[in-house]
């Protein structure tokens, strides 16, 4: 896998690559990601900015990975992978809740 690595604003960056619509579609039909492990695939689908593994396997591999629940908006984020390859400490949900916008009302189940 090619990863484009760039300095920018005196921070590295891991940028996403991108293998087409024709080869994602043809890596999607193949299943290859059936029997990889959870951080296998949370990396491969991290590292591509197209949905290649089905969105509930990866969403499920990244929970695995981090041994927590992670909430779909997390999944814009670069720290979702910083998280994962232990730049960053692994986040509480008092951490998540703080990355939502602060004028915005928040409604919470807790069951």
């Amino acid at each position: 896998m090619q990863i484009q690595v760039v300095q920018q604003n005196c921070e590295l960056l891991v940028k996403q690559i991108d293998i087409g619509k024709e080869e994602a579609t043809k890596l999607y039909e193949s299943e290859f990601w059936k029997g990889w492990s959870a951080r296998d695939i949370a990396d491969f689908q991290l590292y591509n900015k197209r949905l290649i593994v089905p969105w509930e396997v990866f969403h499920v591999a990244v929970e695995e990975v981090l041994g927590r629940d992670v909430y779909s908006h997390e999944f814009k984020y670069d720290s979702l992978r910083k998280e994962i390859d232990g730049e960053i400490p692994k986040k509480t949900l008092a951490d998540v809740i703080d990355t939502f916008p602060k004028d915005k009302p928040i409604t919470m189940a807790v069951v």
